[in-house]
């Protein structure tokens, strides 16, 4: 009973198991994470290998091996593309995963670590399967390559939780944010200004 409720909690609130992981004790820290999550949970729950492009600016092909507990997504617009490996560590989701670029051309290097940074957010915070993080990660990309600027607190175009793009615009410097970005900055500053010309 107690593996089946930590599998639904690693299913359905890996962020919410995460901190309450990394509040445990040092014997409870190493009895979950070599009993309950190498041996008993599954990789097949977290990794998603059926997501792939659907007509969207950039194409994305994600490929998940659960012997290697790897996922490698390349994702390709006009004559630029990335490949980029996933690896998940036997505690994944308690454990962050790392990134690793396998491949990359026609992206210059400050463009690919802000990227590295954006899919290491988004799949930290994301609830639900690594291949929904690498699609929100794609949806993203998209829109930057239409155009749309990212909001200047959490650099996504697309916000992890909302799934809205940045609305709110500061009327003396005209940058846009995500509401809930906003209202974040207000309550954790306790200021009433924007944040980047305040």
């Amino acid at each position: 009973l107690a593996v089946g409720l930590y599998h639904a909690a690693l299913r359905a609130l890996p962020a919410a198991t995460r901190t309450w992981f990394g509040d445990l004790k040092v014997r409870s820290f190493d009895a979950v994470q070599r009993i309950s999550t190498g041996r008993y949970v599954s990789a097949a729950g977290i990794l998603d290998p059926d997501s792939s492009g659907d007509g969207a600016a950039g194409e994305l092909s994600i490929k998940a091996s659960l012997g290697t507990r790897e996922v490698t997504a390349t994702y390709e617009i006009d004559d630029a593309n990335l490949t980029l490996v996933v690896k998940l560590p036997v505690a994944y989701p308690l454990a962050p995963a790392e990134l690793e670029c396998a491949r990359r051309v026609g992206i210059s290097e400050g463009r690919l670590r802000k990227w590295m940074l954006t899919i290491s957010a988004i799949l930290r915070d994301q609830n639900g399967a690594v291949a929904e993080g690498l699609l929100l990660w794609r949806r993203n990309v998209d829109k930057e390559f239409a155009g749309v600027e990212p909001c200047p607190i959490c650099y996504l175009v697309i916000h992890g939780a909302s799934h809205q793009t940045p609305r709110l615009c500061c009327r003396q410097c005209g940058n846009k944010f995500h509401s809930a970005c906003l209202y974040k900055w207000f309550t954790s500053s306790s200021k009433s200004t924007c944040p980047l010309c305040q």
